[in-house]
């Protein structure tokens, strides 16, 4: 697959002109012969002006941490330790590798919406076939990528018990129950209310050890801002002291769980396994303001067009320095302190829809029938379609802010990459 790459167009991700921000190249350490692989590419490589793929550890095209060394010493160093047994993997190629083919191959002209302003989460893209469905990063799923992987055969989702306090959370691989050996997928879906509060400490693990971490037989944590990039993986036994404390960069931290385990005949034991701790820091207590801090708010219109909250309020506000610009999606009149704003609660407010409802006319299609002396007649009722206005209850997020479902509990959480797509910070309920 790596050459299949090259054939394809892609260089190596070790030579891309960004590297410099994600790896270090020891040129001293690499035979001579082989340096060649390892200059930047500055003219050739893959460029798209109107999107961007991130650097990825994970890649096919990615060296692993000794290739071509001269002494076994590492000739590619990760800045970020974690990563240094993702680099070099070849047993298939990452969700960013696939993504770039279908751009650069299988782009469609009537699917303009299938790489950005579309639907999918987590930067999924619309399969480029249909232009219907998400293709999502590896551990997610769901119809908009914002859900666990549903081929998952083991995992939880996992949120603080008590959002304003700290908390601490066990997780860990079932225990297999049979000698014979059984493939377990295992994915954590791990979230908080606002970004950088999950913390993991990985406790013990017991896969097998290898230069190059296996997808069958490792650990993966997805911590970063994107959460579609290939996450950092471990194996073997032993923990390092960079595994201790990983910290969510999002809200959202993602932990994968992969080997075929099995009780051992001989110990009783299982095979494989890991054991972590999750962490969460409190949540900042919502702040209500005084009465003194609340100005005038006129109210405009409170018509809602199809799931398209287009002018349903618009708010002077609050003018305090602790929230976003007031705008229609936050701050209304009964509630200064919503969306987002000072409070992680998503605003309400009642609006009319257009919805389709029906008048019922009976017509008579027979009395042919009489029994004990009365006509049995018979009826059809037509169904005659009109357009009128349906109350609806409205959630809002304030403008950078994101409305995120949690077992039917609502929130606003910060993400100034929030789409302007009215789906992302409002739900017509």
């Amino acid at each position: 697959m790596h050459e299949i790459g090259h054939t394809l167009g892609f260089i190596h991700t070790h030579q891309r002109v960004d590297r410099g921000s994600y790896v270090s190249i020891a040129t001293s350490n690499i035979l001579p012969n082989y340096a060649g692989n390892f200059f930047i590419w500055s003219i050739g490589t893959i460029q798209f002006p109107d999107i961007t793929f991130l650097y990825d550890y994970g890649s096919i095209m990615h060296y692993d941490a000794y290739a071509f060394s001269n002494n076994h010493l590492p000739t590619i160093i990760a800045l970020d330790s974690r990563y240094g047994k993702t680099m070099g993997q070849r047993q298939r190629a990452a969700f960013y590798d696939y993504k770039e083919i279908n751009r650069l191959y299988c782009t469609r002209t009537g699917c303009p919406q299938m790489f950005s302003n579309n639907a999918c989460h987590n930067n999924g893209y619309l399969d480029p076939r249909t232009c219907s469905y998400c293709i999502c990063p590896e551990g997610f799923g769901g119809t908009n990528c914002d859900e666990r992987d549903a081929h998952s055969n083991c995992g939880d989702i996992i949120l603080n018990p008590t959002p304003y306090s700290s908390a601490q959370i066990t997780i860990k691989n079932p225990a297999p129950s049979s000698t014979v050996s059984t493939a377990q997928y295992c994915v954590y879906l791990i979230r908080s209310i606002s970004p950088g509060k999950i913390h993991l400490r990985l406790d013990s693990l017991n896969t097998i050890a290898t230069a190059v971490c296996s997808l069958r037989s490792s650990i993966e944590v997805k911590y970063q801002n994107d959460l579609a990039l290939t996450g950092a993986r471990w194996c073997g036994k032993t923990i390092t002291s960079d595994w201790l404390n990983v910290t969510a960069a999002t809200n959202t931290m993602l932990v994968i769980f992969r080997a075929n385990n099995s009780i051992n005949a001989k110990s009783g034991l299982p095979e494989s396994g890991f054991h972590a701790t999750i962490f969460f820091d409190p949540e900042p207590m919502p702040v209500t303001l005084s009465s003194t801090a609340i100005t005038t708010t006129t109210t405009v219109s409170t018509t809602v067009s199809a799931f398209v909250p287009i002018n349903i309020l618009t708010t002077i506000g609050t003018t305090t320095s602790a929230c976003p610009q007031s705008s229609f999606r936050c701050q209304l009149p009964s509630q200064p302190t919503c969306g987002g704003c000072l409070n992680y609660q998503p605003c309400r407010t009642e609006g009319t829809q257009q919805c389709t409802r029906y008048n019922l006319q009976p017509q008579l299609t027979g009395c042919d029938q009489i029994i004990n002396g009365v006509a049995q007649c018979r009826y059809i009722f037509n169904r005659t379609p009109y357009i009128t206005s349906c109350q609806r209850t409205v959630l809002l997020c304030c403008p950078n802010y994101r409305l995120l479902s949690i077992q039917s509990n609502y929130f606003c959480v910060y993400n100034p990459q929030t789409s302007i797509l009215s789906n992302q910070w409002s739900l017509i309920l």
